[in-house]
């Protein structure tokens, strides 16, 4: 655990603008880490018991943007996600169960790509994509990172995002903003 979450500090490193400045001070980078399986008691920032489980994340939390009123109105992966893609409830997208949004919602990822990001996911891509128009820069889904339990792929995978970033030509000149998002699938997944 301690090699999964020493990758993911020195990730939010590069993106808190230690390793990459952001030329755009007005677009921040965005970074949206998603799990299965996950409640507010899990993570020693929102109080979980023992409070030393989770540090790294906690650290992290704590130099970022802290959500403690965000629930999910469905109890699977897909919807939930699909309620933090487009920013409506299943009922009001279309994006009820496993099935897809309708075409006409508005998402965050095509949404900010528009505005010069850069948008990149790592695990669970269909899960995270609720509708086909929503197209990702740059994704890897779990059977390309060891099955969502390599962190040496994870980082890797970062690294190369990253570099992206960097290099994307945009109507901006050269994008640094950039949005990604971790998608962990439950503890006990397996394929």
């Amino acid at each position: 655990m301690n090699n999964i979450m020493r990758h993911i500090v020195l990730f939010a490193a590069a993106l808190s603008g230690i390793l990459i400045p952001n030329v755009f001070a007005d677009q921040p980078n965005i970074l949206l880490f998603t799990a299965d399986d996950l409640h507010t008691e899990s993570l020693g920032v929102y109080g979980g018991k023992p409070a030393d489980l989770t540090p790294n994340l906690d650290a992290f939390a704590a130099e970022g943007m802290l959500f403690t009123r965000a629930h999910v109105n469905a109890a699977i992966c897909a919807p939930c996600r699909a309620v933090i893609a487009t920013g409506r409830y299943s009922h009001r997208s279309g994006a009820m169960g496993f099935m897809s949004a309708r075409e006409d919602v508005p998402d965050i990822v095509t949404t900010l790509k528009a505005a010069g990001y850069h948008a990149g996911i790592l695990g669970k891509v269909g899960h995270s994509t609720p509708k086909t128009s929503m197209q990702w820069d740059y994704e890897f889904d779990q059977k390309d990172l060891g099955n969502g339990r390599n962190p040496n792929i994870y980082y890797q995978r970062s690294q190369v995002f990253l570099k992206e970033c960097r290099a994307a030509k945009k109507p901006r000149a050269l994008t640094e903003s950039l949005y990604f998002q971790f998608s962990v699938g439950s503890p006990g997944f397996q394929p």
